[in-house]
């Protein structure tokens, strides 16, 4: 019995001893690190513990200044400086709030006519972003000012196709006032350019003889 005590004593020893006596020349196995760590990796809202920003973007080199629109949202623009497609963006907007004395359903359809326009002439691609929102606000303006006429002279049926509250004076001075003002570069009107005009001066036409603005009756 004393005996069986002694070598099981004896193998107790052995099975705890250390790796170096323990099966020698054996490696002991390194556990692999985690390829996902959620403390780390998972996706986090900014301010929620976790959250990591992204160190490895480059902030961009383009140091252009844009209007911001009346709404609060972002200005369209082309980061890259690509001139054409910052002008295409331009013209692909969708309509900001009405100006004050302009029925939105009237605002609506003066919005979308200009764009339209605006994209069908090639001119428009030689000109810059700056000068294609001072004319864009022109053109609305000249469609702006016929409903208002419409509205405010009893065209027949106006009021029926274009629903809404109308003020010449509340209109003229929302936007050749003050908008014409922040978008046509101040009072000196520095991206008012006769290049700029001619454009304009050509997409008024287009919007009086083949959309009808001097006869907005009925909605196109």
């Amino acid at each position: 019995m004393k005996r069986f005590t002694l070598l099981l004593l004896c193998g107790l020893a052995v099975g705890c001893s250390g790796p170096d006596q323990f099966e020698r020349g054996v490696r002991p196995i390194t556990p692999r690190a985690p390829t996902f760590q959620p403390h780390q990796d998972a996706p986090h809202d900014i301010g929620q513990p976790g959250h990591r920003g992204h160190p490895g973007v480059r902030r961009g080199t383009d140091r252009r200044q844009f209007q911001p629109r009346r709404d609060g949202q972002p200005q369209m623009m082309a980061s890259d400086g690509d001139r054409e497609r910052a002008i295409r963006l331009l013209l692909t907007e969708d309509a900001p709030p009405a100006y004050d004395g302009l029925a939105d359903s009237a605002h609506q359809r003066c919005w979308k006519d200009v764009l339209g326009i605006f994209r069908q002439d090639s001119r428009i691609f030689s000109l810059s972003s700056e000068e294609v929102r001072c004319i864009r606000l022109l053109a609305y303006y000249h469609c702006g000012a016929r409903h208002l006429d419409a509205a405010e002279s009893g065209h027949p049926g106006f009021l029926q196709a274009f629903p809404g509250k109308y003020d010449s004076d509340k209109f003229e001075f929302a936007v050749m006032d003050r908008a014409a003002r922040k978008l046509c570069g101040g009072r000196d009107r520095k991206y008012m350019t006769d290049r700029a005009l001619e454009v304009s001066w050509d997409a008024r036409r287009v919007g009086d003889d083949v959309l009808g603005w001097r006869r907005p009756s009925a909605p196109n």
